[in-house]
């Protein structure tokens, strides 16, 4: 597993810290309104939505820290968080030498790369993993289980402050609710109501700032102020699933030209994830499809191609679902033989490790050089006046 790990790790070094603060030369628009709406404490009470990652940077700014290398890491801090969740379930579900592999297939996309450099609170859009750890972890649990309650309880404050993850967690209790009632009635009633008092508490203040301003309502439910018409809605719903595979409809700040989310390794391996989990795991299958889905209609309605950010952790697990497939396919064919075996381990690693070669060449080489990533990043942030060019 060592041949694994430490690749792994010098890996997300490049990736996430080398040169955070100065490979662009200034911050982005939409960098600098993030900073400046995490400058206070008023401000984030004003508004809350994103409040985790606000009131990092917050911290940060308020000791003196206000550099691009430390408004940053907020983000790189909060990907690392859902790698490590990402981890715990494929290791759950899959062993340890998927995990590792799944895992490193998500770092290694370019748009995870780009977003988790990023000062912006995008970051936070992968949340869903942190859901999905949370109520893993609890149904897995037989002797921590009111650790996991409360565990499960923080993972939901965390996400209920990004946007439109309340959908997601709608849907899932929709979907799960006798199951989640039942892990309620194994767990201790002190600690389950300690949690339920502990979310309460700590979802006060996104109650309170849509009490001063209502109009944040429809930002957090990602519901804009006017519906497109029908046949615009189904044409940005076609042009966000060509954005994963094919082709995105316009530029983006995480992106080289229209370039696609995800490689075409990514793509194929989860149209096989998804054939494989509707074998063998299929109400998983249909929660994660559910999350593709309530990603797909936040896009189609909002055109907004960050969002789909939102369901990259289903993607990552059906990835992570097809390694394993494939795995196992090989292991039927030569079931004794060790070299075979070691074999079929190399083969997926390299498959893995050339996305990683992608992701290095794309983030830091090509992104920061291309003429629409210096254009967007040239503001410079001033303390008490904002920006500046």
């Amino acid at each position: 597993m060592l041949f694994v790990a430490v690749p792994f790790f010098v890996l997300l070094f490049f990736l996430y810290v080398w040169r955070l603060g100065t490979l662009v030369s200034g911050y982005s628009i939409s960098e600098i309104t993030t900073i400046r709406s995490s400058s206070s404490l008023s401000t984030i009470k004003n508004n809350p939505i994103n409040a985790p990652h606000k009131l990092l940077q917050f911290v940060f700014q308020h000791f003196g820290h206000h550099g691009a290398i430390w408004m940053r890491s907020v983000s790189v801090f909060f990907a690392f968080i859902f790698f490590v969740s990402l981890f715990l379930i494929l290791k759950k579900w899959f062993g340890n030498f998927i995990a590792f592999l799944g895992t490193t297939l998500l770092a290694a996309t370019p748009w995870v790369v780009l977003i988790a450099r990023s000062a912006t609170a995008d970051i936070m859009w992968l949340c869903p993993v942190l859901v999905i750890f949370g109520y893993a972890f609890l149904a897995k649990s037989q002797r921590w289980q009111s650790l996991a309650w409360l565990g499960l309880m923080f993972c939901l404050v965390v996400a209920i402050y990004t946007p439109g993850l309340v959908w997601f967690m709608i849907a899932a209790f929709a979907l799960g609710w006798r199951q989640i009632l039942d892990l309620i009635n194994r767990t201790n009633f002190t600690a389950a109501v300690t949690g339920l008092v502990m979310f309460m508490l700590l979802v006060t203040p996104l109650g309170y700032g849509f009490y001063l301003h209502p109009s944040l309502i429809k930002d957090w439910l990602l519901v804009p102020h006017s519906i497109p018409a029908l046949l615009i809605l189904a044409k940005q719903a076609g042009w966000a699933l060509a954005s994963l595979a094919y082709r995105a409809k316009q530029h983006s700040n995480y992106m080289l030209g229209r370039m696609a989310t995800l490689s075409i390794t990514q793509s194929i391996l989860a149209l096989v994830g998804i054939y494989a989990m509707g074998k063998s795991a299929k109400r998983e299958l249909f929660a994660l499809l559910t999350l593709l889905a309530i990603s797909l209609v936040a896009v189609s309605l909002n055109a907004n191609p960050i969002l789909m950010t939102l369901c990259l952790p289903a993607l990552a697990i059906f990835d992570a679902a097809a390694l394993r497939f494939l795995h196992l396919k090989w292991l039927r064919v030569f079931p004794l033989n060790p070299l075979p075996k070691t074999f079929a381990a190399v083969l997926i690693s390299m498959l893995v490790f050339f996305q990683a070669g992608y992701a290095l060449r794309y983030s830091l080489a090509a992104w920061p050089h291309s003429i629409e990533t210096r254009k967007a990043y040239v503001l410079k942030y001033t303390i008490g006046k904002g920006s500046e060019k």
